[in-house]
């Protein structure tokens, strides 16, 4: 059952044997207690199970009732494609941004809020976690300079380029609800693929990996594995993955020679779900209703097939 695999998850509690332990302060407080580990893989499973539910009968809903769910979007997509926001490239990047940081935030605040977290970290960062300090709120509207810097220096350029070559032209209509769903779904399997193969060049050639990828692998090994630690990237792994999303919104472009694009908001949910995923799975936290749990018998594209803290 969910219950019984997710307890011995919690028992996993020993840290890499090769991680430098004098170095840092680790999370203390929270000795393994079997009792509450078995009340958290409880509360785990029933929330996981939960959702389950809930998403099962969207989806259902969703095909029952299809031509009202296609009427709402429609009706949404003519009121959405009227905002300013819209109308810009930046859009994409702009909120995936915001589903980037939004996530790490929520996460320190449940952190904050939370005394048991402790049984809610994989089992990698038992062991390297710094709990921080601060409260719920002060949690929610943490902003480091660091953040601030990286969003100038991710925003910038595109902000500007989209003053200089003003070239966004939204459709009138917009597909169906399962059509966007399959938009999306064929998103997620190409960039996938495109940087499955990226990764595994960086990991195969030495130089490669110096140049771009080994800050990535930094956390836990020079400094403690934090939330925002573990997204750390070179110049280099940045612009390549910026280009595997570009290639990917753009791919059936190129395929269909330029007859066929996928819809902005098809764009939109991909980026969103991209993010949201590659967050969950390097921020060193194994919540509930993280896609990972959620998704049963491990068929995920993204979550599980790449990077994920080792």
């Amino acid at each position: 059952s969910d219950s019984s695999h997710t307890v011995k998850r919690l028992q996993r509690m020993a840290p890499p044997t090769n991680f430098p332990k004098h170095k840092f302060t680790f999370t203390d407080g929270f000795e393994h207690n079997p009792s509450i580990a078995k009340q958290e893989a409880v509360r785990r499973a029933t929330i996981t199970n939960i959702l389950r539910i809930v998403m099962v009968t969207v989806a259902i809903s969703a095909l029952i009732y299809r031509s009202s769910f296609d009427f709402l979007l429609t009706n949404t997509w003519q009121w959405v494609r009227e905002t300013r926001l819209l109308k810009w490239d930046t859009c994409e990047p702009f909120l995936a941004f915001i589903v980037f940081k939004s996530s790490f935030f929520l996460y320190d605040a449940f952190e904050a809020a939370y005394p048991n977290y402790y049984y809610w970290l994989i089992p990698e960062a038992k062991g390297t976690h710094i709990r921080h300090k601060r409260s719920v709120l002060y949690s929610i509207v943490y902003i480091t300079p660091e953040s601030l810097a990286t969003f100038i220096y991710y925003y910038g350029p595109i902000v500007a380029f989209d003053l200089i070559f003003p070239r966004r032209v939204l459709p009138e209509t917009i597909p169906g609800f399962w059509a966007i769903i399959g938009e999306i779904t064929a998103m997620l399997v190409t960039y996938d693929f495109v940087f499955f193969w990226c990764h595994y060049m960086m990991h195969k050639h030495r130089g490669l990996y110096r140049l771009f990828h080994a800050k990535h692998h930094e956390a836990g090994v020079k400094y403690p594995l934090i939330s925002w630690g573990t997204v750390a990237l070179s110049f280099g792994q940045t612009w390549t993955n910026l280009f595997c999303s570009i290639f990917t919104v753009n791919s059936i472009k190129f395929l269909t020679l330029g007859s066929y694009q996928y819809h902005p908001i098809s764009r939109i949910g991909y980026n969103c779900i991209t993010v949201f995923w590659l967050v969950e799975e390097h921020s060193g936290y194994d919540m509930p209703w993280l896609l990972r749990n959620i998704v049963p018998f491990s068929l995920r594209t993204l979550a599980g097939g790449n990077d994920v803290l080792v």
